[in-house]
This record gives C-alpha cells, structure tokens and sequence, in this order.
C-alpha cells in the first residue's frame, strides 16, 4: 500500500510495515508502535510527515469501520433483548427480592397482618361473681357451662374489593396463628374448680370466674402489582385462651362493677 523512497534503506522501511500492522489491531497498538518506531522518520522530517499522515489516516479508517460492525452488533443484541425479561434484585432489610422487569406482575398481589398491641384481658363468666364478708372466708366453684367467644371488631379503609375474604373467623385464626398458639377462638367452661381464700377483717372478699385471654389491635395491608403496599383494615379483637381460674380481691364495701351494693 505504501512505498519508501529510493533513498531510504531496509531499516527504514520495517518500522513503517510494523506501524501499519499494528494500526489494524487498535488506538493503543498505534500509540505503542509509533513511540517504538519514531527514530526511523527522523532521517528525512517531509517524508516523515506524509507517512504519519497516512498511517493516520489509514488508522482512522479501520477504527470507523471497526465501530460500525459494533454498531450492528449491538443492534442486533437489542433487537433480541426486546423479548427477554430482564431480572434485577434489590435488598431490603437484608432480604433479596426478585423483581421482573417490563412484565405486568412485578410483585405477586397478597395480603398480610400486622401485630400493633397484644395486651391481657379477662372474659369474666355471667352469674359467677361472689361478694362474702366482712372478714371469714369465701369459698365458690362452677357448676355450668358457659362458651366464650372472640370478638373481632374492623374497619375497612381502602380497596375493599382486596379485603372481601377478610371474615372474622379468618381474623381470628391468622391472629391465632400470628400470635400466641393457645388463643382459641371458642373457649367451652363445662365445670370450674372450687376455690377457698380468707378474707381479711373488717373486708369484703370477691371473687369471680373469668378466661383469660388478650386484645388484639391489628392491621391488615395489601400488595398490590405495582409493589405498593396500602393499610386496608385494622381493628381489634378479644380472644381467649385455654386458661381460667378464679379472680380474689376485695374491697371495704360490698360493690359490683365500681357500685356499691350495701353500707353493710
């Protein structure tokens, strides 16, 4: 492609074969090969010139095709990219969490509760409150059957449509699931234990039959598809548990839910 001059020798023309060799493979190649091959022009600075400008232009040629083969590569790797989901993963709270790119359901629909409060509660058991004194002892058992039932009190806010499976028995038994295992939702009393305290002088002893149990306040939120996460219902619930017994304490006069009942 290029020839030396007659005046020039066979160590002249080398470096220039080796320059346009390495020009071929690259911007770095010609950068290496010209610092390598300079002193080689240095006998005649004209010619020099026009066999640099040639190299150069010769480099600038094959790197132009160079990226336009590129080009159509990546073109090409596009165009089958369109169809191919694409997977990208975030961490939050050191979870990993798949999302899939362009495709209608990033994240499944679902629902899940939320805990806010668990605080105990007495389910006191109708017709078994006793009131003895002053002073003696009080002694009193439980001879018929009571059911004690959960009590589930909700307020829908937001896409209703998302909550309708949201009954109160499913409440209880996620909240039963959730929380503490022996929280029944139907607790039956068949026959209580009896139960003997002295009561001090001059007091009055009560004592009454109760299940113990827990209320609840809770939240249920919705995902959506988009990944967003709204509050759909909360409320609160009282339920028992397997547990019951006898409740003492006593009072300076006989009294019935904070009433008096006698001076005496």
């Amino acid at each position: 492609m290029f020839t030396s001059s007659r005046t020039s020798t066979k160590t002249d023309s080398r470096p220039v074969k080796a320059l346009l060799t390495l020009a071929t493979a690259g911007t770095l190649s010609v950068v290496l090969a010209a610092s390598v091959a300079a002193p080689a022009f240095a006998a005649d600075p004209k010619k020099d010139k026009k066999l640099r400008k040639a190299v150069r232009d010769h480099v600038v040629s094959q790197l132009h095709d160079r990226d336009s083969d590129s080009d159509d590569s990546d073109s090409d790797d596009a165009d089958d990219a369109d169809d191919t989901p694409i997977v990208t993963t975030t961490r939050h709270h050191h979870r990993r969490h798949l999302h899939l790119a362009g495709a209608g359901d990033d994240c499944n629909r679902g629902t899940f509760f939320k805990i806010h409060s668990l605080e105990p509660r007495h389910f006191y058991i109708p017709r078994t409150h006793f009131v003895d004194g002053p002073g003696g002892s009080v002694t009193a058992s439980v001879h018929r059957e009571h059911e004690v039932l959960a009590f589930v009190e909700a307020d829908f806010e937001k896409l209703r449509s998302i909550s309708t499976e949201l009954t109160p028995d499913t409440i209880v038994r996620t909240l039963i699931r959730t929380s503490i295992p022996h929280l029944e939702k139907r607790h039956m009393i068949f026959t209580g234990h009896d139960y003997t305290h002295d009561i001090a002088d001059g007091k009055y002893g009560n004592l009454w039959y109760r299940a113990f149990g827990y209320r609840i306040r809770w939240a249920v939120r919705a995902r959506l598809d988009t990944c967003k996460v709204v509050r759909t219902a909360h409320g609160i619930a009282d339920i028992p548990s397997a547990v019951e017994g006898w409740r003492y304490w006593e009072t300076d006069k006989p009294m019935f839910h904070g009433k008096v009942l006698s001076e005496k």
